[in-house]
């Protein structure tokens, strides 16, 4: 029973104490092993590109939110009886380059509405797929006996993505 026919034994793999290698198990363990740390490694790569490309367009509308910031201090005026459409520079609306951006068409620091001023966005944001927009409303408020006007700033924005 322990003893096969000598044709068949020359098929059987011979074992020897020396002989180094693989075998197919082994293989085939280490080829998984690799296929899963190469699938964690590139989705930790496609997480952080996307995350990337959401932080871009965030820290874009944050220069674009601070450039509006700056643009609506030259409004601001110590003067309590200066009229708007006596301020120096016109009537004081929010203009680039002579262009009005602000579509409310009020002054620029009017509380009568809500300030859309998207048209300063360049157009790889302001048009499809992005569509972003950036409005901001004034509210007058007392401090400190003090009468000052509060500007919010709204940006939205689609992540195209």
């Amino acid at each position: 029973m322990g003893i096969l026919p000598t044709a068949l034994n020359s098929y059987l793999p011979r074992r020897t104490r020396g002989c180094k290698g693989f075998t197919l198990v082994e293989v085939v363990i280490a080829a998984l092993l690799l296929a899963i740390g190469v699938t964690a490694s590139f989705s930790v790569c496609l997480m952080s590109k996307f995350k990337l490309s959401k932080d871009k367009y965030r820290s874009q509308m944050q220069l674009y939110s601070r450039l509006l910031m700056d643009d609506l201090k030259s409004y601001v005026t110590p003067d309590p009886n200066i009229t708007t459409d006596g301020a120096p520079g016109g009537a004081w609306r929010y203009n680039v380059g002579g262009t009005p951006k602000d579509l409310c068409g009020e002054w620029a620091l009017s509380e009568n509405c809500r300030h859309d001023v998207s048209t300063i966005l360049p157009s790889t944001l302001y048009d499809a797929p992005v569509s972003a927009r950036i409005t901001y409303t004034v509210t007058p408020e007392t401090v400190d006996g003090m009468s000052r006007r509060r500007v919010d700033i709204t940006m939205t924005w689609n992540d195209p993505g």
